[in-house]
């Protein structure tokens, strides 16, 4: 039931400015242009020019009751997620998202990328001084014939510096074979090659024609630097060796491959010369 002032009882009939085409032409003729619109009345929304009318009815705006104002979305006290399409989906896939980048994280903390990443560089450490070891090998040929030329009775010596080049090209191990016996006996035939061309450098001091031999001084030059490459990838591989083992031996990436990779520790290079570790005693008498 419609109260008097809302069915336009009552209501002063003001006059106002024509907004539609039938009220533009109900003024010109001098029509009054009521104030409010009956609640049925059908107005024409476009203007006219030939545009496509498209008749409405304007009903009266009503407040909103209480529970409208309480519920605004409409969604009777339920909760918008569940309306939502994709939600759930969303969600499960953004706690996926966060427990693999967890589980990275923990892996990456644990050891599990850092110990293989380790051992590569092991590898990577250990065939570098194989190949300066076989580049010292590699030289021995050449020096040998050239002493031979200005000391040929030093068969004795010469000999002794192939037999110990022929036993440390056969001695040859790989990352994967890096035991303390294997190494041992790699250390050994190379120590024997060492001490071999040190016999022989001493030799020829003694014949100042070899000494003053440019093809003789190239070789002891280039001898001499490959000792020193030898040290240096030594030490690199010893750095490399006690990093990786660290890591297979203190927590807590010990724990990791204990339970997963089964990684054991590396060899160490040790002294090959007898008496090394003692030093040298020194008698003025």
């Amino acid at each position: 039931m419609l109260r008097p002032a809302e069915r336009g009882e009552g209501v002063a009939d003001l006059p106002r400015a024509p907004r539609f085409a039938q009220e533009r032409r109900d003024a010109a003729v001098g029509r009054h242009v009521p104030a409010r619109d009956p609640a049925d009345h059908r107005v024409d929304l476009f203007p006219a020019g030939g545009e496509r009318a498209h008749p409405v009815s304007v009903a009266r705006r009503r407040r909103p009751g209480a529970a409208a104002l309480a519920d605004p979305r409409g969604t009777g006290g339920k909760s918008t997620f569940a309306r939502r399409p994709g939600g759930v989906i969303s969600d499960a896939m953004n706690a996926r998202t966060s427990a693999l980048a967890l589980a990275a994280l923990a892996a990456a903390g644990c050891g599990y990328q850092s110990i293989p990443r380790s051992e590569n560089a092991v590898g990577a450490a250990w065939a570098e001084v194989e190949n300066q070891y076989q580049r010292r090998a590699d030289l021995v040929p050449n020096l040998v014939q050239t002493v031979k030329g200005y000391a040929s009775h030093e068969r004795q010596t010469l000999e002794a510096v192939v037999d110990a080049r022929a036993r440390a090209t056969q001695v040859t191990i790989t990352a994967d074979e890096l035991t303390p016996e294997n190494l041992q006996k790699f250390e050994e035939a190379q120590g024997q090659l060492r001490s071999a061309l040190g016999r022989l450098l001493a030799v020829a001091e003694n014949y100042p024609n070899l000494k003053a031999n440019e093809n003789f001084r190239d070789l002891q030059a280039q001898l001499e630097g490959t000792e020193n490459r030898i040290g240096i990838a030594r030490r690199r591989y010893i750095e490399a060796v006690q990093q990786f083992n660290d890591l297979v031996t203190v927590p807590p990436t010990s724990w990791t491959n204990s339970l997963f990779l089964k990684k054991k520790p590396k060899p160490q290079f040790t002294a090959t010369t007898q008496g090394a570790q003692e030093a040298p005693k020194v008698n003025f008498q």
